[in-house]
């Protein structure tokens, strides 16, 4: 129960810390007054949700004496709803705020030349974070699909294969 409580913790602070740096970006580009306080705002809020939404579910399965059959997120289990539930709205944010910011840095570099660089910098971040986002996403569908269905062949060799595929990014 703590491994898989540990697990889901990190896993939802991994993704929820994209959408944390769009957020930072998206309020630099507000002009937001006062953005070194929001900044830290947005940082608390983002790893705070994920880790109330770990630690309730927790005390969920702790209080009403739950057994789990995995370490990981099994299927028509309480800890798998939680955790799609979560992971579906964190993905909406960043979908929205994603479009949002590349909208606001598309429009800047246009209209200030001397602040091409910059700009284009902040885009190239927000470009790298969706990437990741993305590919850590995929990583997370491809283990609750391999832990649910692991006589299927073709499961086991994506699995593999997004694990592979994260290991040479991250590897470099």
């Amino acid at each position: 129960m703590v491994f898989q409580t540990l697990l889901e913790m990190f896993v939802l602070v991994g993704i929820s810390s994209h959408l944390s740096k769009l957020l930072i970006v998206f309020t630099e580009l507000t002009e937001v007054p006062r953005s070194v306080s929001s900044k830290y705002t947005v940082v608390g809020i983002i790893s705070g949700v994920p880790l109330i939404t770990v630690f309730g579910n927790h005390l969920t399965y702790k209080t009403m004496n739950l057994k789990l059959r995995s370490w990981w997120l099994m299927e028509n289990s309480l800890a798998l709803n939680i955790f799609l539930i979560v992971i579906v709205i964190v993905t909406m944010l960043f979908i929205f705020i994603y479009f949002s910011v590349t909208n606001k840095l598309g429009k800047l570099i246009v209209s200030r030349k001397k602040h091409e660089v910059t700009v284009k910098k902040r885009l190239s971040l927000v470009r790298r974070a969706s990437c990741l986002f993305g590919l850590i996403l995929i990583f997370v569908v491809s283990s609750i699909l391999y832990i649910n269905n692991q006589k299927l062949v073709w499961i086991i060799y994506q699995f593999a294969g997004v694990n592979v595929l994260l290991a040479s990014i991250f590897g470099n």
